[in-house]
This record gives structure tokens, sequence and C-alpha cells, in this order.
């Protein structure tokens, strides 16, 4: 059947054969929000997506109630929407099933039909990108949040130094230090004075043009990195950058720092936007 062909697929893909664990969400019969205990799992599993970058690599959801197919098939997508809310992933960087009342083989009995099946994946051996190469990046700058900082003697509150234009170096990566809430391209807070420090580089010099570059770790996913360059590139324009100087470009996991990724830290490296400068 489709699902378990698509499964099949996925995991073929990795170097080393990937863990694919699954929790079923279950549901009242016409309801579109979790049981108690389900949306309990729910909230665990988004737990484990932020601290560990798990890969939620797919969703399906069924249903199980009168009124016909589209009435069923209604329902399940409302179940999804529900599940990808609390997960906080947006439709278009997974793969979504939406199944209704009609059945599929799976390999475990259900304690009933009215649930959402999430697949996710928790190996830590990295996959071959569709071109099948890897490049891997070894020359790159990271901006460094300490070094950014000066100490004003007046009124002793800290600022971000702006760096002069002949300290600028063109054509090398310059990682940001942002971190993006697990499984989303929405960039936490506290992160959010790096991307305003860019910003103000870019005021500071009118002749600065940047290509921003997102990347993933673990699995090939071109949709997540170039949402997540992106949304640096909208946050630029929305402060009066001219987007005549700006570009953007997903990269999926084609151009790892880290590889093979080992460990988390392996992944954190890769797991990044960074911006290219020219002048």
């Amino acid at each position: 059947m489709k699902i378990l062909l698509l499964l099949g697929l996925i995991l073929s893909s990795f170097v080393s054969m990937a863990k694919v664990e699954m929790k079923s969400i279950y549901f009242d019969k016409y309801a579109t929000k979790a049981t108690g205990l389900s949306e309990g799992k729910l909230e665990t599993l988004r737990e484990l997506i932020e601290q560990h970058d798990f890969q939620i690599i797919e969703i399906n959801s069924f249903s199980s109630i009168e009124g016909g197919f589209e009435k069923s098939k209604t329902l399940s997508n409302n179940r999804i929407d529900y599940v990808l809310g609390i997960l906080k992933i947006e439709k278009g960087s997974i793969t979504i099933n939406t199944f209704g009342d009609e059945r599929v083989n799976i390999n475990f009995k259900p304690l009933s039909w009215n649930r959402v099946d999430v697949y996710y994946n928790i190996e830590t051996a990295t996959s071959i990108p569709k071109n099948g190469k890897v490049k891997l990046v070894e020359r790159v700058d990271v901006l460094e949040p300490e070094e950014l900082k000066i100490t004003s003697s007046i009124s002793g509150s800290e600022a971000r130094v702006i760096p002069s234009l002949n300290e600028i170096v063109e054509d090398r990566p310059i990682i940001m230090p942002i971190k993006f809430l697990g499984g989303t391209n929405e960039i936490l807070n506290e992160d959010l004075e790096y991307l305003d420090h860019l910003y103000k580089t870019l005021e500071k010099h009118s002749s600065l043009k940047i290509l921003i570059r997102g990347h993933v770790c673990c699995d090939n996913n071109m949709i997540a990195s170039k949402k997540r360059a992106k949304m640096v590139y909208k946050y630029l324009i929305e402060k009066g950058i001219d987007k005549k100087r700006l570009s953007f470009k997903g990269y999926s996991n084609s151009q790892p720092i880290s590889y093979p990724e080992k460990n988390d830290e392996d992944r954190m490296r890769n797991r990044r936007v960074d911006v290219v400068f020219s002048k």
C-alpha cells in the first residue's frame, strides 16, 4: 500500500538504517481534539522535537464516523491541523496522508480508527541528498554572540558592534547564531537581536549585498531549509532593506560542516542559516 511503500523509500535513503518510530494519537468519535492521554503524548513528542531535533517524517489521519467519505475526510483533515498545531509544524514541510474512512495495511492492531499516526526518525545517521552529492564546507566564520558586545562607558549598557566595511569578508559563509523552534522556521525570541544586528550592518553599508543560505541536518528537506532562509530574507525586507540587495536559497543537507553526523553537536552545527556578503 501507499503508506508502506513511502516509508520504505524513506528508509532506503539513509547511509545507515534509520530508526523510525510511530505514535498513534487517538480521538473520540467526532472530536477534533485528542483524548487526554493522547494529548499528553503529543506534548511529549513536541518537547522531544525541540530538544533533540527529531525529524517528523509522515502524518497519516483516519476517522470512523457515519456520513460518507467526504465527511470522514474533512474530520481527518481537521485532526491533522490540530496535530500540526501542537507540534508547531507547517504542512508543506512533511508528508501528510488524509485517509478518512479508507483503510490501509498497517503492522499493528489499533485501538480505534479515530486517530492520527505520527512517524518520526530518531536515528543519528545522515541521509544522502537527492542528488547523491555532499559538499563538506570547511571554511566558515561564526558570528560569535560575545564578540559582538561592547559596553558603553557612559551608560554602562551593552550594544552590538557594527563592523566597518573593510572588516567584512566577501564570499565566505558567516553562520548566524540563531536557533529555530523545533520543526519550524520560527526563530526563538532571544535570537532576534542577531537578525537586528545583520539589519543594522546592511543599513550602515548600503553597498553590501547578501545571499542568505538555509541548511538542515539529518534528512534531506529542501523545503525546510528554503523556508528558514526566506524567513531571514522577509525579516530584512520588512525592516526596510531593498530586496534587490538580498537573495536566499535552501541547500537542504547537501553542505554539512560535520559529515557524517555522529552526535547532537554535529547535527546542531549543520542545522543553520548563514550569510555570504558581496560588495
